[in-house]
C-alpha cells in the first residue's frame, strides 16, 4: 500500500532540503507551499497541480483483531486505528471473541496484537482463535498482508510465545 506520490529521486531530494531545518523554517515552507498550491493553475508552467488519488473506493481496509487480558492490547488496536486513518486506511478494531476466524483467509490486511498470559498461553478471549490458528483446520493464507505485534513480560520464560505462535 503506497501513500506517497513522491517518487524516489524527489523523496530524496525533499529528504535532502528539509534535513537541517529550524523550526521558523519549516513553518515558512509549510505556508510556501500552501500558497503555491492555492495559487495553482493546471497546466500552467512552474506550478504543480495536486491531485485526489484516494477515493472512497480506493480505501484501503485493516482488520486488526487483539487479543489481550490487561486492555493493552485493545488500547494499541484502537491506537493503530486512528493512525491508520490518517493515512486513508479504514482500521476496523475486532476483539478475538467476536472474530469470525473461519473467514480469516477472506482478510486481505490483518495486523493482530496479542499479549501472552502466563507462561506461553495466549488471553482468555484468544483462546479459540489459537486452537484454530495453530490446529490442522487452519487455512492457507497466501492472499492475506498480515503483521503480528506480540506483546509480553520478559521476566517469563515463554516471552511473548502467543505472538510468534501466530505469526
Amino acid at each position: 500500500l503506497k501513500t506517497n506520490p513522491l517518487n524516489e529521486n524527489q523523496l530524496a531530494a525533499l529528504a535532502a532540503l528539509t534535513k537541517d531545518l529550524t523550526h521558523e523554517q519549516a513553518i515558512w515552507m509549510s505556508g510556501y507551499l500552501e500558497g503555491r498550491l492555492s495559487a495553482a493553475n493546471p497546466g500552467e508552467a512552474g506550478t504543480f497541480v495536486v491531485q485526489e488519488t484516494v477515493t472512497p473506493a480506493t480505501i484501503a481496509k485493516l482488520t486488526i483483531l487483539y487479543g489481550t487480558e490487561t486492555g493493552n492490547a485493545k488500547d494499541l488496536a484502537e491506537r493503530l486505528a486512528e493512525k491508520a486513518a490518517f493515512k486513508n486506511i479504514e482500521g476496523n478494531v475486532v476483539s478475538m471473541y467476536d472474530f469470525n476466524y473461519k473467514k480469516l483467509k477472506d482478510e486481505e490486511n490483518l495486523a493482530v496484537i496479542v499479549s501472552t498470559h502466563g507462561e506461553g498461553d495466549p488471553p482468555d478471549m484468544a483462546d479459540d482463535f489459537y486452537k484454530y490458528l495453530t490446529g490442522t483446520r487452519a487455512p492457507k493464507l497466501e492472499n492475506v498482508s498480515y503483521s503480528v505485534l506480540a506483546l509480553g513480560d520478559k521476566s517469563y520464560r515463554e516471552y511473548c510465545k502467543t505472538g510468534k505462535d501466530f505469526d
